[in-house]
Parts: C-alpha cells; sequence; structure tokens
C-alpha cells in the first residue's frame, strides 16, 4: 500500500520462511493421491456430481455439455451422510470432573470444572464443530481438531513497550506532542492494541491439514512435523498480527482455481457474498517437535513470505492436532469416507434420471429426418407448425423415440441393491 513502511526480514527469519515452505510442498506433494479423492467426495456430497479431476491443474473441472442435455443429480450421498451424521450426533457429550478425594472442598472444586467445561463447551460452539467433525470424517475420511491458546482472540490490550508497533506509536506521540498537542487541533495518534487471547478449537479438513509423511498413526506419535494452512482476508491478518501483518501483501493464487474453491466455500456454509475470492493470503501454522537442530522445537507463523510470528519452542510441547479416521488404511495416516462406495451408484442413478427425462423431451418433442435442401424453413417445436417442402421432395420422417419409462424398473432396482449392499439405508 502507497505510505506503508517496508520491511527488511532477518536472515533468521529468511531461513525459517524457506523452512516452512519447503515441508509445505514435502507434504502437498504426499498428499497427491488424497487430493483428488477428497476434492471429488466434497463435489459428490453437495450435489456437484457432473465434474472431474484434472491431475495436470490438479482441481475439479465442470463436465462441459450441451444445453439442450439435462444434468439431474438425485443426491442419494448427501443423504447417507447427513443421516449418519445425526445417529452420531444425536447425543450430546457430557463432561465430568471427578474429585481425587473425599473432601468436600475437592468435590466442591471438581463440580466447578464440570460446570466450566460444560460452559467452554457452549462458548466454543462444540456442539455445531461436533457436526463439521463428524461429516468431514464420514465425507473425506478424515476429520482434524486443532486444540490450544489462540493468541489472536480474546479482548484487546495495550502492545508492551518493547515491541515495535509500540516504538513507533511512541515516536508518533512525540511529533504529535511537538505540533502543539491538543492545540494543535489534530487528534492524538491511537495506542495500538493486541489481543489477550483465548483457548480455541478449529475444525480442519484434510486439505488444511499438513504433516510429516513418515507418520503413519493417526495418534502422531512418530509426527515430527505438522502445519495448520488456510486463506485469510489480508485485513484480518493485519489485524491478528498488527505488528507485522501490515506488510503482508494478498495473494492472487486463490483466485485460479475458482470451481474448486466455490466446492469448498459451500461446505462451509458461506454464501459468496464475501469477497471469497479476493484480497486472500495463505497463512501457514507450523509445528515442530524438539530436534537437535530446535532442542525446544519450533513454532512458525508465515503469510506472504512473511514471518509473522515465531518462537523456538513448541506450545505445551505437543502438537495441537488430533487426527480421527472412518475407515483406515494400513500405513497410512488419512481414512476413507462413505462416498467413494457410493459415487458409482450415484453416477447410474444420475444416468438413468437422465435418459428417462431426455427420452420424455424426445417424446413430446420428435425429431426429425430432413433430406437436405427440402425445406423452406428450420424445423422448430413450435406447436401446429407448418412447413413448406418443395415439390418431388420427401416428406420429413419422424425419429420414433423410445419409450420415457424405458429401463426404469431394472435401473432402479439395481441402484437400490447397491445402496442395501453397501450395508447403509434405503434413500431411494
Amino acid at each position: 500500500d502507497a505510505g506503508q513502511p517496508s520491511y527488511t526480514p532477518t536472515d533468521e527469519e529468511r531461513k525459517l520462511v524457506s523452512h516452512v515452505k519447503q515441508q509445505v510442498a514435502t507434504s502437498d506433494r504426499f498428499k497427491r493421491p488424497i487430493e483428488r479423492l477428497t476434492h471429488l467426495s466434497l463435489a459428490f456430497y453437495l450435489g456437484k456430481s457432473n465434474v472431474s479431476w484434472s491431475h495436470q491443474q490438479r482441481r475439479l473441472e465442470e463436465v462441459q455439455s450441451e444445453d439442450w442435455e439435462e444434468n439431474p443429480n438425485t443426491n442419494i450421498v448427501r443423504a447417507c451422510v447427513d443421516t449418519l451424521t445425526a445417529r452420531t450426533t444425536e447425543n450430546q457429550p457430557v463432561p465430568e470432573v471427578a474429585p481425587a478425594t473425599t473432601d468436600e472442598d475437592d468435590q466442591a472444586r471438581a463440580r466447578l470444572a464440570t460446570h466450566y467445561l460444560g460452559w467452554r463447551w457452549e462458548e466454543n460452539d462444540m456442539s455445531l464443530k461436533d457436526v463439521e467433525f463428524t461429516q468431514l470424517l464420514y465425507i473425506t475420511g478424515t476429520a482434524v481438531l486443532k486444540c490450544g491458546w489462540d493468541p489472536t482472540a480474546g479482548d484487546l490490550h495495550t502492545v508492551p513497550n518493547e515491541t515495535i508497533a509500540a516504538q513507533e506509536y511512541g515516536e508518533a506521540l512525540r511529533q504529535w506532542e511537538l505540533m502543539g498537542g491538543q492545540d494543535s487541533g489534530v487528534a492524538p495518534p491511537e495506542r495500538p492494541t493486541v489481543p489477550a487471547g483465548d483457548d480455541s478449537v478449529d475444525v480442519l479438513n484434510i486439505l488444511e491439514f499438513g504433516w510429516d509423511p513418515g507418520c503413519q498413526d493417526a495418534t502422531l506419535k512418530n509426527c515430527h512435523w505438522a502445519f495448520h494452512r488456510t486463506s485469510l482476508h489480508v485485513d484480518e491478518v493485519r489485524r491478528r498480527y498488527p505488528e507485522k501483518g501490515r506488510f503482508v501483501r494478498p495473494d492472487t493464487g486463490f483466485s485460479r482455481d475458482a470451481y474448486t474453491t466455490d466446492v469448498l466455500r459451500m461446505f462451509r456454509g458461506d454464501n459468496g457474498q464475501n469477497d471469497s475470492l479476493h484480497e486472500r493470503v495463505e497463512v501457514v501454522e507450523y509445528f515442530e517437535r524438539p530436534s537437535e537442530r530446535y532442542p525446544g522445537g519450533l513454532y512458525v507463523v508465515v503469510a506472504g513470505g512473511i514471518t509473522l510470528d515465531y518462537k523456538e519452542q513448541l506450545p505445551y510441547g505437543e502438537l495441537p492436532f488430533i487426527v480421527a479416521r472412518h475407515k483406515t488404511v494400513p500405513g497410512r495416516l488419512a481414512g476413507i469416507g462413505v462416498i467413494p462406495d457410493l459415487m458409482d451408484a450415484q453416477a447410474t442413478l444420475n444416468k438413468f434420471d437422465k435418459e428417462y427425462r431426455e427420452n420424455l423431451k424426445l417424446t413430446g418433442n420428435t425429431q426429425y429426418f430432413v433430406e437436405e435442401g427440402s425445406l423452406d424453413a428450420e424445423l422448430s417445436n413450435e406447436p401446429g407448425a407448418v412447413y413448406k417442402v418443395k415439390k418431388g421432395r420427401p416428406f420429413p420422417q419422424p425419429r420414433v423415440a423410445p419409450p420415457p419409462n424405458m429401463g426404469h424398473t431394472q435401473i432402479q432396482q439395481q441402484t437400490e441393491n447397491r445402496i442395501w449392499s453397501l450395508g447403509l439405508m434405503r434413500v431411494i
């Protein structure tokens, strides 16, 4: 932005940015086989089954069709997932803290802790997050909870005096006083503030979560590093990280794949009215366990090539992620959801509906075989239309359309049997 001061990163910050980018690239290469199935599963759940995966572009592409073609979608996939989710989340967990002794004070503290956990459950909207977590579990096969302390949340308070923002504020305040202070008629500079912090729980899909390729266990015991990657509006980045966030510039990469981004936005419930593809920046929050290089571990936040925050200390000494899988795959962290088993049944049902509707259209709007040059005008679907046939030319011959219900019973029965064979429920 015009008028903004420039920023020169230190050598240590450059090394950290390079290190995080290398780890993200490693995770992306490892996740490519999983990426395709995850995108397709999300698309099928949202009713966008008329899609294909471009291996070259690594994104979803809508299958092109003629304007007259029908592309119906009787979404059995969503019905199955939503029913399974409702059955899984119908009972809300109730926290309980057991007292360590029979002492009355100890029992009172345990009751207070139980009420506090219940209040935090409501305060963090955990009922909604529980539903989304379960949905991701059945749709993509893998769901992730990120639990920890969010330093960007909570009430605002003034920044410490040793920070760059506080020093710049002090200089601006001195300049304002030299101008005459209140007598100058100029408003005094505002003292910068930062959030106090608060505990947080975020639900991540497997596209937002990256991990060490050597990790094969959902407990993450042998996972050396992991990260959370998301996109935020540039103003939100500057609010959360006021000291260095003001130097971050928006990315343009998020507008390249509008279709895939639209699928993910629809799942999150975003109606698309809020700059979803504009002024965004990729933010990576990276966590690494203690090692010889970093004895205390490592925590780094990178956005737009700038290190927003870093500490050579892993918060709480543990990776802040909890991974759950629907169907496990031996030797692989990522699981498999219910949708891959339903894709063929959904495609079969869509094909049947498409043929049925097109045959119905053909029955009411008969096609004709016409000798070239025999008509003075083009054929149309207008009722009662009159066409003049040139003398000596044969009359148009109607193309007999198949009956609209051709194959209805057989295909529907096959589809129902397929659903039953998966051990799910009858939804057609």
